[in-house]
């Protein structure tokens, strides 16, 4: 038998892995933030609301107006993050599926 070092196909399979562990980084990375921004919306929310529950007169309409507006926009950029988040990890199947044919060829 004769030693070879891997030719063409060794790095192919190091580059598409390379950018597979790129692409699974960066969905952890959103993961990561749309659940920090979740986090602090959520506490925001609930701090709002005991605010307006705990004033010894009631809250004008508006202020309660302006606290669902607000968490609905908040939610829509949640929302948004999160669809980026699924497309990077959808993204990363195929790319996954062509490193493992490689690593086995």
């Amino acid at each position: 038998m004769v030693a070879t070092e891997g030719g063409t196909l060794e790095e192919k399979y190091n580059a598409l892995n390379k950018e597979l562990e790129r692409s699974e980084d960066r969905a952890k990375e959103i993961h990561d933030r749309v659940k920090a921004v979740k986090d602090v919306a959520d506490d925001l929310f609930k701090e709002w609301r005991r605010s307006l529950a705990s004033t010894r007169t009631p809250a004008p309409r508006g202020e309660r107006a302006r606290l669902r507006e607000t968490k609905r926009r908040a939610q829509q950029v949640i929302k948004a993050d999160g669809g980026r988040e699924k497309r990077v990890i959808l993204s990363c199947i195929p790319l996954r599926d062509r490193v493992l044919f490689l690593k086995t060829t």
